[in-house]
């Protein structure tokens, strides 16, 4: 079936917050296009990303930037 490209999309979904989760580690506060630049993505699709982690409760919004909370 479908099912290995289903998981395909999923580990890519995960590998891209990944990414943007390791750059605010690294670098800390960013807006948009300085995340595209750090994590390869690009800029159209990090706002999905950015989404994602917000709703999942893992970032701080300053304006147009963004932060990791602190756990």
């Amino acid at each position: 079936g479908d099912d290995g490209w289903r998981f395909a999309g999923a580990v890519s979904k995960v590998g891209a917050a990944g990414k943007l989760i390791e750059a605010l580690r690294l670098h800390g506060e960013m807006n948009t296009q300085q995340l595209a630049i750090a994590t390869g993505l690009h800029r159209t699709t990090i706002p999905k990303h950015i989404y994602t982690l917000n709703k999942a409760g893992l970032l701080n919004k300053n304006g147009g930037r963004f932060s990791l909370k602190s756990l």
